[in-house]
């Protein structure tokens, strides 16, 4: 499954705002480059508080995941979501 594909596999849970942030995302860092909360911050142009809510709906979708080994706070795409 490709991104475009999980994204529509999200359906209504995620505004088109939000799939297009996703899309961003995935351009930039695709499935195993690791992003966190200032990343989302940087591109976006969000505060501390909406970056993390974003991540934070995200991860609830099971659209990302996070990771270890790369510090706190750090997130891939959910590759076991594209299978």
């Amino acid at each position: 499954m490709d991104i475009d594909t999980m994204l529509l596999h999200c359906g209504s849970r995620l505004s088109t705002k939000t799939k297009s942030y996703a899309r961003q995302f995935f351009d930039r860092f695709g499935w195993v480059a690791p992003f966190d909360r200032s990343d989302v911050m940087k591109m976006i142009g969000l505060k501390k508080s909406g970056a993390s809510k974003l991540l934070s709906k995200w991860i609830q979708i099971g659209l990302i995941r996070p990771v270890s080994g790369f510090g706190k706070g750090k997130y891939t795409f959910n590759a076991l979501m594209k299978d």
